[in-house]
């Protein structure tokens, strides 16, 4: 059973093991805003008539864009962590209007470090379309006022 989403988890809660599910769908406006911040003008990206001249049935969804859910996996249930590294393999193309499931889970737990290690695996219904590495560091809470 995956953690609950109502508070993030920190690192001294963390368990080999853990899973934590979520999925997200990619459209249109997210495929045009990622290529206005990125500059990506690749056909295959931003043209169905030129995915479609090269075999697909249309637009391929940009893989940082899918791959942007890991940032959000960090912001939304680890508390005061901050991304150390990623590692990807892109299996198979994701296409716009699609819904993505991603699964994290606790790999490795680096008590030394307050790293964590997680698995990433994006999945179109049972189909792997990306499989990844992400490695967190959780930092120490510190007492009183922030600036």
């Amino acid at each position: 059973m995956p953690p609950s989403e109502s508070a993030p988890l920190r690192f001294e809660q963390m368990q080999v093991g853990m899973r934590f599910p979520t999925s997200a769908t990619f459209d249109a406006a997210a495929m045009d805003a990622f290529e206005k911040w990125t500059g990506d003008t690749s056909p295959l990206h931003v043209s169905d008539p030129a995915a479609q001249q090269l075999g697909y049935p249309g637009r391929l969804v940009y893989g940082f864009l899918v791959l942007g859910q890991l940032s959000g996996f960090v912001g939304r249930r680890l508390h005061q962590a901050i991304c150390a590294s990623v590692s990807a393999d892109f299996v198979d193309p994701v296409y716009i209007g699609e819904t993505i499931a991603l699964e994290m889970e606790v790999a490795q737990i680096q008590p030394a470090l307050r790293m964590v290690v997680f698995r990433a695996s994006f999945r179109r219904d049972d189909s792997l379309v990306i499989r990844g590495k992400l490695t967190v560091r959780f930092l120490h809470d510190r007492e009183g006022p922030q600036p």
